[in-house]
């Protein structure tokens, strides 16, 4: 049988509820593949559970079980490590904000069975400092850096169990410096502009937790889907979140002209159009409903590609040619000179960039012009390489 085909078949009948598919895996080698594609999408608990409602081999049936529930639960301790934070944060006078996680789960039609990463927590820039003791005291068991760096987008705290806390000082970051002039003062506006939206405020064990606004939301979720493409591989997990968003926010207004706008300003519209065709082929988005839908032939050519390479590889992007992981390949870093340090760094994003050149070429030759300006202006200032 044709797995990717029945695996597409079953996410499209978990998230919109389409005729439920008949035609099963015949043997017990296919039933396995169908598990090991679940896992490369990041989609296990809705595939499994959708299966359950089948005559699935006793084999795995347990198996199956086991992982749905396991995913229920998990989702309800981070539910409470959620609400710990906010209430911390607000006893401590900080304003946050909740990013993904269960603001996309709440649009799942079974919200339990949405795998969690991080809980990713916005503050901002400005109340970053003031932030982070706060939740050092609250969560003495977390493991942290010592410093707060200015550099970085965000502040981790990793648990004994796993579980982990993203504290944003920003919910995206750039290599281009134009880039960043542009997009920060966006970012900030969207956030203090969710604060006074109802539709923005919900309620999570007892504590109220905000949500982006609602058009930037829409923005921001589409570019952690790229960023995850562009930098490690993008799943059906990802493609998925960014599906239930575009429907539930349809009737938006303004949503299409701020999203011409700050695409094309950040050279981002070829991306946002390869996945809208990605979206119509895989999930069922309609043209209608992707705002700035282009149907035209280059779009067609580097969404074919796009949706090639997210059907073959998923969440699991094999490893750099040597075999090594990006942590392994810092840590070599970490130990050359200066000098050896920016020629790896160069080679890297030259490398990451012929890889990614034929699905998004402007977003490419981009990136790739910002990540050389930022490396030059890193040398220039001596900055110190960071620690994470």
């Amino acid at each position: 049988m044709n797995v990717v085909l029945c695996y597409m078949r079953l996410l499209n009948q978990a998230l919109w509820k389409t005729q439920r598919l008949t035609d099963l895996p015949a043997s017990l080698e296919d039933w396995q593949e169908l598990i090991r594609y679940s896992q490369r999408q990041g989609t296990e608990a809705l595939i499994y559970n959708e299966l359950l409602k089948t005559q699935v081999p006793e084999e795995i049936k347990q198996f199956m079980k086991q992982h749905c529930l396991s995913t229920m639960m998990a989702q309800k301790t981070q539910l409470a490590i959620m609400a710990k934070t906010v209430g911390a944060l607000k006893d401590g006078g900080v304003d946050s904000v909740i990013l993904k996680g269960f603001g996309l789960a709440q649009l799942y039609p079974l919200p339990y069975l949405r795998r969690w990463g991080d809980l990713d927590i916005y503050v901002g820039p400005e109340q970053y400092h003031r932030a982070a003791p706060i939740l050092r005291d609250t969560f003495p068991e977390a493991i942290h850096h010592d410093e707060e760096w200015e550099e970085l987008k965000h502040y981790c705290f990793v648990f004994p169990d796993g579980n982990v806390i993203e504290m944003h000082r920003r919910a995206l970051v750039f290599n281009s410096r134009a880039d960043e002039k542009y997009y920060y003062p966006i970012e900030k506006q969207a956030m203090q502009e969710a604060k006074q939206l109802p539709e923005c405020h919900l309620t999570v064990e007892g504590k109220e937790v905000i949500i982006p606004e609602p058009k930037f939301n829409m923005f921001f979720v589409f570019m952690h889907a790229w960023e995850h493409f562009y930098e490690q591989g993008a799943g059906f997990k990802q493609m998925a979140d960014v599906a239930l968003l575009c429907r539930h926010l349809q009737q938006v207004e303004g949503m299409e002209a701020y999203l011409e706008k700050h695409l094309k300003a950040l050279h981002l519209m070829e991306a946002w159009q390869m996945v809208g065709y990605f979206l119509h082929k895989a999930l069922g988005i309609q043209p209608s409903e992707w705002w700035l839908y282009s149907n035209s032939k280059h779009i067609e050519r580097l969404g074919e590609q796009f949706t090639e390479k997210i059907l073959s590889e998923g969440l699991w992007r094999p490893y750099t040619s040597d075999g090594k992981t990006r942590d392994e390949r810092r840590e070599e870093i970490k130990k050359m000179n200066v000098l050896a340090r920016k020629w790896m760094t160069l080679k890297g994003r030259i490398m990451d960039a012929k890889r990614m050149y034929r699905y998004a070429p402007q977003y490419t030759r981009h990136h790739l012009w910002g990540g050389i300006e930022k490396g030059i202006m890193r040398t220039i200032h001596r900055s110190q390489m960071i620690d994470f």
